[in-house]
């Protein structure tokens, strides 16, 4: 599970929700990463099979409540997912690799957008330093992509949605 973690139970009690991923917004330095973030997190939630209608990861995150109201009322989504990669930082030989993203969970209630769920997940990985040991020389290895340390948050987002999911 994730770092930082807040579950609600969602107030309206759907047997099988229809829920949307959108697109994570992402730092301008790594462009594009926020949309890779969230079909990653549509993937897991495939592999998971959990009993929902997912739609895919193209949907355009909106900018205020307003928006993610009226979206989620036009279209008869139950449930909206949105996130940001705060933080990505990809390693090499000498650095470290780190990502860190945040998630919310939306669904509409009485006539009100209301959060169900939030989450922070944060992944480093150190690179593996090469080693002399008498004439022996071991090569080190550089730090895990970032992106790899992404798809982990991303299961980790995934259990918890899976746990909302199971709160009904």
């Amino acid at each position: 599970m994730p770092e930082e973690i807040l579950i609600k139970k969602p107030v309206q009690n759907h047997y099988h929700p229809k829920i949307v991923v959108c697109d994570f917004q992402s730092p301008r330095y790594v462009g594009g990463i926020g949309k890779r973030a969230s079909k990653m997190l549509f993937l897991e939630l495939l592999k998971k099979n959990i009993n929902a209608d997912l739609l895919p990861a193209n949907v355009p995150m909106p900018d205020t409540t307003e928006q993610i109201f009226e979206l989620m009322t036009e279209k008869s989504y139950d449930m909206l997912v949105a996130g940001e990669v705060t933080y990505f930082l990809d390693g090499m030989i000498s650095a470290d690799s780190r990502v860190e993203s945040e998630m919310v969970v939306y669904s509409i209630s009485n006539e009100s957008l209301c959060t169900v769920g939030y989450a922070k997940a944060i992944e480093s990985a150190s690179p593996l330093p090469t080693t002399f040991f008498f004439s022996i020389r071991s090569w080190g290895r550089p730090a895990p992509s970032a992106e790899s340390l992404l798809k982990r948050n991303s299961s980790k987002f995934a259990l918890m949605i899976e746990e909302i999911l199971a709160r009904k």
